[in-house]
């Protein structure tokens, strides 16, 4: 149950603690981030032998570059997007 008036980050926050993430994926890297930034020890646990990319593409939206800047990764994002009016069609090759 929640105290009134307290948000879901503050109530994070407050907390700290460990987090067991299963995932290491673009979701489950992001909360790690995301929770060691709010003080807690996260532990990302990824049944791949590595993490590599899949050959996914993904949008990102203003907000989620925003987010990435908070993380400290939105200039790493930005220096491997293709040049402008380029798509990636499959890893490595522009379509």
């Amino acid at each position: 149950m929640k105290p009134e008036g307290t948000s879901a980050g503050a109530r994070i926050r407050e907390a700290g603690g460990r987090a067991l993430i299963i995932g290491g994926g673009i979701g489950g890297l992001s909360a790690a981030i995301a929770l060691q930034a709010a003080g807690w020890d996260a532990a990302v646990y990824e049944r791949g032998p590595s993490l590599a990319g899949a050959g996914a593409g993904i949008v990102l939206a203003a907000n989620a570059m925003k987010l990435l800047d908070r993380f400290g990764a939105g200039a790493e994002v930005r220096a491997r997007e293709p040049p402008s009016g380029r798509r990636r069609s499959a890893p490595g090759r522009a379509g």
